[in-house]
């Protein structure tokens, strides 16, 4: 695995394999000590499915009328993610306090037990959403990182997510929290390259090194803003929103007049 660590909270993974170990939030641990039978399975069946809807005309319409850039195969593998784990699972995440109550006596858990107990949540959403868009080839990173539905929030919420990159072009999958009918959550990032400039030489050299970025899902519009917090407060410097661009507009030369 190759792990970058932002900063006490934060981080992002790539390169996930069995026998590896995140650190979820402050204090707890995921191994991934294998991918359970059940799940494998469920890997192999979205495989099948977008190789049988390789040319499907229905996503190639919505992409088209949501005039999204992102390539058809790869919306096509984010929306089967979505579909089948929520088919297959429908029970797999508990919104009480169980999974806090596990961890809390198992400072490392294991990704197997809490599939069988159904306790996932975003890190563990994330994490089997990387380990099948490694499967298939996908440009893609866990980030366990912090989440705040707008810039006045003054904290932020421990949140992972998936970013995916593809032609230039970043994009947060959030496979935790699909949209209505178990349609993926998928944002583009629209932001300057000079601002991820910005925000990736604020990670590497600011005192406190948290930025957060601006995204929109392609699907419903809405926008809201994931990154890399350290569980103190937001700072307004933090936070990178998308650059509003001014239209040319022609002035009439009056001064021959």
């Amino acid at each position: 695995m190759k792990l970058r660590k932002i900063n006490e909270v934060s981080l992002t993974a790539t390169d996930i394999n069995i026998g590896d170990t995140i650190k979820v939030g402050s204090t707890a641990n995921l191994t991934i000590d294998k991918i359970p039978e059940e799940l494998q399975k469920a890997f192999e069946k979205m495989r099948e499915i977008v190789n049988r809807q390789a040319n499907n005309t229905d996503n190639a319409k919505l992409l088209k009328q949501q005039n999204i850039t992102m390539s058809q195969s790869l919306f096509t593998h984010l929306f089967v993610f979505a579909k089948v784990i929520a088919e297959t699972f429908p029970n797999l995440g508990y919104k009480d306090n169980k999974r806090q109550s596990f961890y809390a006596k198992n400072t490392t858990a294991k990704l197997s037990e809490l599939f069988d107990k159904h306790l996932f949540q975003c890190a563990e959403y994330a994490t089997i959403a990387q380990l099948y868009l490694q499967s298939v080839g996908v440009d893609s990173e866990y980030v366990g990182g912090e989440y705040i539905g707008n810039k006045n929030w003054e904290f932020g919420e421990q949140h992972s997510f998936v970013i995916i990159h593809e032609n230039n072009i970043d994009y947060v999958f959030d496979p935790a929290n699909n949209n209505a009918g178990a349609k993926p959550n998928i944002s583009i990032i629209e932001l300057s390259p000079e601002q991820k400039v910005k925000i990736q030489a604020r990670l590497l050299t600011n005192k406190r090194k948290c930025a957060f970025f601006e995204t929109r899902d392609i699907i419903t519009n809405r926008k809201t803003f994931y990154g890399y917090g350290d569980g103190a407060n937001v700072l307004e410097d933090m936070v990178f929103e998308k650059e509003q661009t001014v239209p040319n507009v022609f002035v009439k030369d009056l001064s021959r007049n």
